[in-house]
């Protein structure tokens, strides 16, 4: 997993950034259309790269004008953080939930399933799922229940 923050602070307007995500390298690439950006702000982007050295191309257009960056990608120089892997199985949920939305009823199952399988593989919480902790030892054997003297009820 990889996480890109490229600053777009010398482009006029980069509300309107199409990217162009054509490497071999990178796979699984969320989101998978880039918000409108303001100037100045940051441009994340995760995927899975899969060789260990190499470079990004990122392609865009921002008012009416090409933009190109190039990011190098080294594995050995890198170090993991599985809260990058969070952020990216949460940016696919927010992608897999506007493909719901936009389908109709007959993809939204299969959409939902793809979600729900997505969101417990990964321990998120979705529209469709929820985390509930359960614990597997008892606070309380079962042959010998507490009692607890209850109060009556005052008018």
């Amino acid at each position: 997993m990889a996480a890109t923050q490229t600053s777009l602070s010398n482009l006029d307007d980069s509300r309107q950034l199409p990217a162009n995500r054509r490497s071999p390298d990178v796979s699984n690439v969320y989101p998978e259309w880039p918000p409108d950006l303001f100037v100045g702000q940051p441009l994340l982007i995760y995927g899975q790269i899969s060789s260990r050295v190499g470079k990004v191309h990122l392609t865009a257009r921002a008012n009416n004008e090409p933009y190109e960056a190039v990011i190098p990608v080294n594995e050995s120089k890198a170090s993991f953080h599985p809260g990058i892997t969070t952020l990216w199985a949460r940016q696919r949920v927010e992608d897999l939930m506007d493909h719901w939305r936009e389908s109709n009823e007959v993809n939204r199952t299969e959409i939902r399933q793809n979600l729900i399988t997505h969101a417990i593989q990964y321990h998120l919480v979705t529209r469709f799922t929820s985390l509930v902790r359960s614990n597997k030892q008892s606070s309380t054997p079962m042959d010998n229940p507490i009692l607890l003297p209850c109060c009556e009820p005052q008018p």
